[in-house]
């Protein structure tokens, strides 16, 4: 796609955006909540991985919690919007606790909210075309925390999955306060568990080996072009070599830092720093040398890497329990201030006691 069509497109999306939330918005009008029946029972759109008793049980949790969720007032009988849930529940995430063969099952609401708004020209009230405001309700799936810094890495390496930074507002003895989003428990064990020095390390050898792989296999393709008389293939052969000479080196070194480190058996926490940020890589050594090395505690750019706890869960409950749940609630720059605010009130006056009351004890 050329620059110009990119851009064309990038545009016209903008367009409508816009003309989407055109007019004052009709915050006074009455809403409702897709799916919801008077009697309480719910038909809405659902997707789950098949309709096996595990899944059935889950499903049924789920709208126990969407019910709670969604009888605050500011949304049990809406002004101004609508509520159009959808529910997703699976098992084909990769496992935030990969307790053997139990597997928590996933599921997730979307709760969109598309607010009303008077058109300027008829002076209709219309329901905007796209939602630009909602909630999120995650239970079991704690992969929101990976980040991208190093999920592909991970994936790559067939690592657990870990991540910078712990941003934890605050917490009580139910539920963890993390910016726009309450993470609700079933008991008290620590969710989050620190890297130790020697999984990184064991991590790096893993990323080292695979950057090797990608030397070697430039190699075979160099020494092609070499015997055919490709100008420049004799410098590049070199230079690949050179490459993999200083990979091998770097293993090496990471294989005595383990050695070491495991002859202690001290299981320190890791501390990593990015040093392309402060430019304390070559620009030879980007090429081959992972960026984000181990530090102490006291470096100054230092950050903890942390886990999820693989004990968390209770492998004795059945894999339908809803044993953590997550709650956020998101904006964008289109939406109305009215449904800011109402979004905002909805999130802090959920009965959070009896969420917790609705999650395995």
């Amino acid at each position: 796609m050329s620059y110009n069509l990119k851009t064309y497109c990038f545009l016209l999306f903008i367009c409508l955006s816009v003309a989407s939330i055109k007019g004052q918005p009709a915050e006074n009008v009455s809403g409702k909540i897709k799916g919801k029946s008077p009697n309480g029972n719910w038909h809405f759109q659902m997707v789950m991985q098949n309709n096996s008793q595990k899944y059935q049980a889950m499903k049924k949790n789920m709208l126990g919690i969407l019910s709670v969720i969604t009888s605050v007032p500011v949304v049990n009988a809406p002004k101004g919007f609508d509520v159009d849930p959808f529910l997703s529940i699976s098992s084909d995430l990769n496992s935030s606790s990969p307790n053997g063969d139990y597997t928590p099952v996933r599921a997730s609401f979307d709760l969109s909210c598309f607010n009303y708004h008077k058109n300027e020209s008829s002076g209709k009230i219309l329901r905007a075309e796209e939602s630009h405001s909602g909630m999120n309700v995650i239970a079991n799936d704690l992969s929101s925390f990976y980040g991208n810094t190093f999920k592909q890495d991970c994936m790559d390496t067939k690592t657990v999955f870990f991540f910078t930074g712990f941003p934890v507002d605050s917490s009580n003895k139910n539920y963890l306060i993390i910016k726009n989003s309450r993470v609700l428990r079933k008991n008290l064990k620590t969710l989050f568990v620190s890297v130790t020095k020697n999984e990184y390390l064991r991590f790096l050898i893993k990323k080292e080996n695979l950057i090797k792989q990608n030397f070697q296999n430039n190699l075979e393709d160099l020494n092609n072009l070499k015997n055919l008389n490709s100008p420049d293939a004799d410098k590049a052969v070199k230079q690949n070599e050179k490459y993999i000479s200083s990979v091998n080196l770097l293993i090496n070194q990471y294989n005595s830092e383990l050695s070491a480190s495991e002859k202690d058996n001290k299981n320190e926490p890791s501390y990593v720093e990015n040093l392309l940020n402060d430019n304390k890589l070559s620009a030879d050594q980007s090429v081959y040398e992972y960026p984000y090395q181990l530090v102490t505690q006291q470096s100054k750019n230092s950050t903890a890497l942390w886990k999820i706890n693989p004990d968390y869960f209770d492998t004795s409950l059945p894999e339908s329990s809803v044993q953590v749940l997550i709650l956020n609630y998101h904006s964008s720059n289109f939406c109305p201030p009215f449904m800011k605010q109402r979004l905002k009130d909805w999130f802090h006056q959920i009965d959070y006691s009896k969420l917790d009351n609705l999650i395995s004890k």
